[in-house]
């Protein structure tokens, strides 16, 4: 499977040009199960990363669920 966890939060607004130095540990071996490892550097917004629709679902069960408790 492939997934994606959020390991930090840059605050700050990056302009073109600018330099990111990023510092990489091996803390978990991951060649026993022919795994991977990616450093993957992305926008989010108000509702998460990348894929919106699990933010909007869980909004809307949540949603529902509350109604129903009413």
């Amino acid at each position: 499977p492939t997934f994606r966890k959020l390991y930090g939060k840059m605050e700050v607004d990056l302009e073109k040009d600018d330099v990111i130095t990023v510092i990489l540990q091996n803390n978990y071996n991951t060649y026993t199960a022919k795994a991977k490892k990616k450093l993957v550097l992305s926008t989010s917004g108000w509702l998460g990363g990348k894929n919106d629709v699990l933010g909007i679902a869980y909004l809307s069960v949540g949603g529902v669920t509350f109604l129903f408790a009413m």
